[in-house]
């Protein structure tokens, strides 16, 4: 975050998440770039995340890194 006024605007409603991520995103995207993907990679990589709709976890294997 570049600024206390730049998380502020980042506030969304509480129903699921303090955040939107959007700053996040963009950091993230901006440090790795849009078109790598994580079958790329040189070292093996895989990250897990939840999905909140279907109560399971999700292994990324594949797809855009910044994503």
């Amino acid at each position: 975050m570049d600024s206390t006024m730049s998380l502020a605007l980042d506030l969304t409603y509480p129903a699921v998440s303090m955040l939107t991520g959007r700053a996040f995103n963009d950091s993230i995207r901006n440090t790795f770039g849009v078109d790598l993907q994580i079958e790329d990679l040189w070292i093996p990589y895989f990250a897990v995340s939840t999905d909140i709709t279907m109560q399971k976890k999700a292994v990324h294997r594949s797809g855009t890194v910044w994503r």
